[in-house]
């Protein structure tokens, strides 16, 4: 997403970080009129589809998947310090602040004594458990290695399994979010395979970038199957004790867990139901969908809220970990025709490597032709000096009309999945008082860092996430934290009870609507 929710922007300034005498801009091989002449005419003679690659092609240019035959290979010490030089340096150039939530001296300590501790040959999954924690303790939500795909899937094809309960995540505490013959839901684990479960809790939620306790706690959660295999080895079967009962469970394919149903191919970004009550309850589950397939969503999903004669509506982002921030603002549409801040200030900082990857999105033979400083923010964007930030304030944004516009009351549900673009909707909301924030503390940042950039380190092809942009909130705020509720309500789920949404509902009924 090169266009974020800051792209409705007035003033323009850089913003010096670091020394640099460097001016990167577009190779001026011809002069600009030329250039644009020439690539309307490439346009004109073969079409705009051999010009503009698509994401899949995008990825595969930027990352090289590795084969089996490799994945077992021993990485000698100097290419691991090699990688791991690489990684730091890369995030320094890329990301507006990476020392922001930790002191840079004590990150490059450690990043000395983990360059020491390399004195024998590792495979990618042996230095993926040393590097993933390193980059973790950052405390970016979007900055962070990315998990060992080929080992797992070369894993799961073999036939392996994983840890068979869902779990839940708290501190330093495990429990069983599900029953399993003797052990009940909410019972506390112990140990795992006679491993202190708070040591393994402690293991694995290092690997978990993120920008809080509450949301690295739900990250654990949903992904503990995998990443207790990828940081322990741990294939099953497992022995769980409990204060109660000690058993023996077998080991579960991938797509029996819990978190593969949550993930079903390509599940609705909108569901809308009815309470008993009459009150609606829109879940939006995601901003991870084209444009047009979310405008047809919308369009379908207030149609009937229309026809239902609702005028109560409870806007649930708990599930919603972002996306496409657009999308959202398509979504505050039909709740609102009031103009409305989306970011007080953007951050970008002007990166070789980030360039780069915005020239990727075209064919390599018309790059040189593409007049960049005709596009407002990307022309801006490679007018910066490399090493600097562009920096746009934001203005406000009026909602396009909608015949469809709910006209009753709402209010918005947050909590601690609620990130990246998920959380700058519930910003907006709330900063801009359009309504009340219902649940619990969002788990990104209300001023914080996105617009990732991934790369590979360059020996053991890791790949590694990056942070490129800081959205500064738009009451302009720039104290650390979540988005604060209006109305805290701890909101523990089960399966016949939702606390927050229960709540959302009695406000609303509270403010007179049928």
């Amino acid at each position: 997403r090169l266009v974020s929710a800051s792209a409705n922007t007035s003033t323009l300034a850089h913003r010096r970080r670091q020394p640099s005498g460097v001016t990167s801009c577009p190779d001026r091989l011809y002069p600009r009129a030329m250039r644009s002449f020439l690539l309307l005419f490439a346009l004109a003679i073969s079409g705009c589809g051999s010009l503009l690659r698509t994401p899949t092609e995008v990825l595969r240019a930027s990352h090289r998947t590795v084969p089996d035959a490799e994945l077992e290979r021993p990485i000698p010490p100097e290419d691991l310090r090699a990688d791991l030089a690489f990684l730091l340096a890369t995030l320094e150039n890329v990301h507006p602040n990476p020392y922001a939530f930790r002191d840079s001296a004590e990150v490059r300590r450690q990043s000395a004594a983990l360059a020491r501790s390399f004195n024998e040959p590792l495979t990618r999954l042996e230095l993926w458990r040393r590097l993933a924690p390193f980059v973790a303790s950052l405390g970016d939500g979007h900055t962070g290695l990315g998990y060992p795909a080929e080992e797992y899937e070369r894993y799961r094809r073999a036939g392996g399994g994983l840890f068979p309960l869902a779990v839940e995540v708290s501190g330093d505490t495990l429990r069983a979010d599900a029953a399993h013959g003797p052990i009940a839901r909410g019972d506390r684990i112990l140990a795992i395979d006679g491993k202190p479960a708070a040591d393994l809790v402690h293991t694995v939620r290092a690997t978990v970038s993120g920008e809080s306790a509450h949301y690295r706690d739900d990250r654990a959660r949903r992904g503990w199957d995998w990443r207790l295999w990828a940081t322990t080895g741990a294939t099953g079967p497992f022995t769980i004790e409990t204060a109660d009962t000690t058993v023996t469970l077998a080991s579960a394919p991938r797509d029996t867990t819990r978190q593969t149903a949550e993930a079903a191919a390509s599940p609705p970004a909108l569901v809308h139901t009815r309470l008993e009550d009459g009150t609606g309850w829109l879940r939006v589950r995601t901003f991870s969908r084209s444009g047009s397939d979310f405008a047809r969503e919308l369009e379908r999903v207030f149609a009937q809220i229309r026809e239902d004669g609702t005028d109560r509506l409870a806007v649930d982002l708990r599930e919603n970990g972002g996306g496409d921030s657009r999308l959202g603002d398509a979504l505050l549409s039909y709740l609102t025709d009031e103009p409305y801040l989306t970011l007080r200030r953007m951050e970008w900082r002007r990166s070789r490597e980030y360039g780069a990857h915005i020239k990727r999105h075209l064919s390599p033979w018309v790059r040189w032709a593409v007049p960049w400083s005709l596009m407002p923010q990307v022309g801006a964007y490679f007018r910066t000096p490399v090493g600097e930030d562009y920096v746009s304030e934001g203005t406000p944004r009026t909602p396009e009309e909608r015949a469809l516009r709910f006209k009753g009351e709402w209010v918005v549900l947050s909590g601690p999945q609620t990130f990246s673009s998920g959380t700058l909707f519930v910003l907006a909301v709330k900063d801009n008082g359009l309504a009340e924030i219902v649940g619990e503390e969002t788990g990104g940042q209300a001023t914080g860092f996105g617009e990732v950039y991934s790369f590979d380190l360059p020996h053991s092809r890791l790949v590694v996430r990056s942070s490129t942009k800081r959205f500064v909130r738009p009451s302009g705020d720039t104290s650390p934290g979540g988005v604060m509720p209006d109305v805290p309500v701890d909101a523990r789920r089960s399966a016949t009870s939702d606390p927050a949404l229960e709540r959302a509902a009695d406000l609303l009924r509270q403010r007179g609507g049928r």
